[in-house]
């Protein structure tokens, strides 16, 4: 402790353990459809063992591409994997209605 912090303060720090990977929700989501990491590869044109290295976070899932295409093959919501809605208010991709 810093000679200038008052006794008993306590300093703001980062979790030390970070939310679930998107591997994490993907795995959960395959394991509740009932699907094999065949399948779902089948499903997203990947090999299982391809889809068990996502999973277990060994290569990371930051192709957004990849990401719709889990969550289109796992019938779960983009957001759950950090995407957005691709007409989101905001993003410009929603036409303006004529007045």
């Amino acid at each position: 402790m810093r000679a200038e912090e008052p006794l008993g303060a306590m300093r703001a720090t980062a979790s030390p353990q970070p939310g679930p990977h998107a591997g994490a929700i993907v795995r959960a989501a395959r394991l509740a459809a009932g699907l094999t990491l065949a399948e779902l590869g089948q499903r997203c044109g990947y090999s299982a063992s391809q889809i068990s290295r996502y999973e277990r976070g060994i290569q990371r899932l930051t192709d957004i591409t990849l990401l719709r295409r889990f969550a289109e093959a796992l019938a779960i919501p983009p957001q759950y994997l950090g995407l957005t809605h691709p007409t989101a208010p905001g993003t410009g991709d929603t036409p303006t209605p004529a007045l």
